[in-house]
């Protein structure tokens, strides 16, 4: 919201459908009564592509490789682009489709264009050199809004830790 009070864009990259399907229902509830454009791209949602190419939209939320195809039609949207944020960034490495989120980054970073970049993780193994290679700097917080627990069910039994708690 911030960089649509700017005269600006933002872009909400995600990997899934069903994310990009909660963050613009979401978005819409909270921002559409300001009169900000919420905009969505995924394979199953296409009415939003051609204001999404053309700029007309303030929040664009798109799956990996819809933001990738929107690269490859007009680089420079990027122009107006102030945030670029990057759920799941974790999927870079992911063999089927790490390449698709590389590629759109590759795309970025040499653009000549410079959108702030949020790149988002939970599970990220080598977050500093990632942070490296997008220019970024690294923030870590290691509190989970969202209790996480790991277990293991084993003869009927679940044993677990938390993630916060450390129980």
């Amino acid at each position: 919201v911030a960089a649509v009070f700017k005269r600006k864009k933002a872009l909400f990259v995600v990997p899934l459908k069903s994310i990009a399907e909660e963050r613009h229902a979401d978005f819409r509830t909270r921002y559409a009564g300001l009169g900000i454009r919420i905009a969505i791209s995924t394979s199953d949602r296409k009415e939003y592509d051609a204001d999404l190419e053309r700029g007309r939209f303030d929040i664009g939320i798109l799956v990996y490789e819809k933001f990738n195809q929107l690269l490859v039609k007009n680089i420079d949207l990027l122009a107006s682009v102030d945030l670029l944020l990057v759920d799941e960034v974790q999927m870079i490495s992911e063999p089927e489709r790490g390449w698709c989120l590389e590629l759109a980054l590759l795309k970025v970073l040499n653009s000549g264009y410079q959108p702030q970049i949020i790149a988002l993780s939970a599970v990220l193994s080598d977050a500093v050199l990632l942070a490296q290679w997008l220019g970024c700097r690294l923030l870590e917080d290691h509190y989970r809004p969202v209790e996480l627990r790991q277990g293991v069910l084993w003869n009927g039994q679940l044993r677990y830790r938390e993630f916060n708690g450390r129980n």
